[in-house]
């Protein structure tokens, strides 16, 4: 799998959930910004490893970092937006 294919496999709320993770937020500040119960986070964000083959949360927001400022020319923010 390509670094790029391992992000195509991810659903929508691992994703969003990635995206939280490499902002460095914890998963009880994850599921209040995205509205998900702290288990749901706390049962995905395993899912997320297994699925990039990932040994830690740190390699998964650093590949995720990394493919986001590559494809779009910047950091990823967790999904803040500016201003």
């Amino acid at each position: 799998m390509t670094e790029d294919g391992q992000f195509e496999h991810l659903t929508a709320r691992q994703q969003q959930v990635l995206a939280q993770i490499a902002a460095g937020k914890t998963n009880k500040e994850i599921a209040l910004v995205l509205g998900f119960s702290f288990g749901r986070v706390k049962d995905v964000a395993p899912e997320i490893l297994r699925t990039m083959n990932a040994i830690s949360r740190t390699e998964a927001a650093v590949r995720f970092a990394t493919w986001k400022e590559r494809t779009c020319g910047r950091p990823s923010d967790g999904g803040r937006r500016a201003g």
